[in-house]
């Protein structure tokens, strides 16, 4: 969750810099880290959606399949496979960042994915931050659902059979309500991480293998969908979840207590 954070953080800092196209070599290192962000941003959301599909479907055996030393292992190796894969789209004519041009309708230095001499290297950009994640998200979500569809009416049968509810019914009840809460907030997140990377990986695809030319409003839609991902992130965890609503306002009051935000 902090290195989600930390992603769409940095996109942030990084729009907010206009003047680095007066600087060439700042705005092509500019350039790569805007699309680096978000990079790690996507893969982000596959790590986490991994992580709550463990902990729902084998909540037994969570802490040995998801250790807690995984994660500094885990998070540099995705963000590791990221930058080696956008520093192959980089290079052109073996100049690092050679691929990478200020962009006038966006104004600012961007990678250019749409250079055709860097097919293979899209392509498998492509597959890594967008095709391998929708298929296993949505292979991961719909074995969720069913998981979670399965637990209820085992509880509620439970429930039906006594006619008084006991503690423990309440306590398995309150947290199926808990894990399915959970469940859907992170759903509506990779909703919009769909939403946001679709158009633009369609896009490049369509102008690299039909060399039809993407029109202006299209071009900065899809790229600006894409960017956006990157605030849609904390707004829905802001509206979707109660308790990183209270830490977020423990945070800006600066009671000096560490806050966990996941």
């Amino acid at each position: 969750m902090y290195t989600l954070s930390l992603a769409d953080f940095i996109t942030g800092i990084v729009l907010l810099s206009t003047w680095l196209k007066d600087r060439s070599y700042i705005c092509k290192i500019s350039g790569f880290v805007l699309s680096l962000s978000p990079a790690v941003s996507s893969l982000s959301i596959f790590w986490i959606a991994v992580d709550k599909f463990c902990l729902i479907h084998y909540p037994f055996k969570y802490n040995s399949i998801c250790p807690k030393t995984a994660a500094p292992i885990i998070v540099p190796g995705y963000s590791a496979i990221a930058c080696a894969l956008l520093l192959w789209i980089s290079v052109k004519d073996g100049a690092l960042f050679g691929n990478i041009h200020f962009d006038p309708l966006y104004g600012i230095c961007l990678i250019n994915f749409q250079n055709r001499n860097k097919v293979v290297s899209v392509v498998i950009t492509a597959l890594a931050g967008m095709g391998l994640p929708v298929i296993v998200l949505t292979a991961l979500y719909l074995k969720m659902a069913l998981t979670a569809y399965k637990q209820a009416r085992r509880i509620n049968g439970m429930v039906k059979s006594v006619q008084r509810e006991s503690s423990s019914s309440a306590d398995q009840r309150a947290t199926l309500v808990n894990e399915w809460k959970g469940f859907a907030l992170f759903a509506v997140v990779s909703g919009a991480f769909f939403l946001a990377w679709l158009p633009f990986w369609t896009t490049k695809m369509l102008h690299l293998f039909t060399y039809m030319k993407t029109p202006p409003t299209v071009y900065i839609a899809s790229g600006l969908l894409t960017i956006s991902n990157s605030w849609w992130n904390p707004v829905i965890y802001t509206f979707g979840n109660r308790a990183f609503r209270k830490n977020l306002i423990k945070l800006f009051k600066c009671k000096g207590k560490k806050v966990n935000l996941t």
